[in-house]
């Protein structure tokens, strides 16, 4: 199952626009999120040296230190498959999810290749059981 995100960086402000965004999985199944980094006229972003967090946490005030591998999904990713297109995925197996059931938080945060940080994307990630239960 794949999941696009448009994240736009806008020249006139130098900052990336923070992207709401629900997400519905089941649980138990391989996702890719594809993000696409462009600028406010549509312009792939080069993101080469760009390291990439996804979190996603029962609690939101937790520090990453305090989650705990069967509750949270922390995933980095520092290689990119079209990095001068702005282009990266982040892949979430189906046994980091597998005992994931409700609604939990999510962020996306990144450092660019000037070492600035910023949280691009955040919401709710909803884990539906899974109704087919054989492999």
């Amino acid at each position: 199952m794949e999941n696009s995100i448009h994240i736009i960086y806008n020249t006139c402000t130098q900052n990336f626009e923070i992207t709401e965004k629900d997400l519905k999985l089941i649980a138990g199944n391989d996702v890719n999120l594809l993000l696409h980094f462009k600028n406010e006229d549509g312009v792939s972003i080069d993101i080469t040296d760009f390291i990439i967090f996804f979190t996603v946490k029962s609690d939101p005030t937790l520090s990453d230190e305090e989650t705990t591998p069967e509750s949270e999904i922390t995933i980095d990713v520092d290689e990119h498959d079209y990095p001068l297109e702005g282009k990266t995925k982040i892949e979430i197996t189906n046994e980091r999810t597998k005992d994931l059931i409700g609604s939990y938080f999510y962020s996306i945060k990144i450092i660019t290749n000037e070492n600035k940080i910023y949280t691009i994307v955040q919401g709710l990630i909803c884990f539906k059981k899974d109704i087919t239960n054989r492999e």
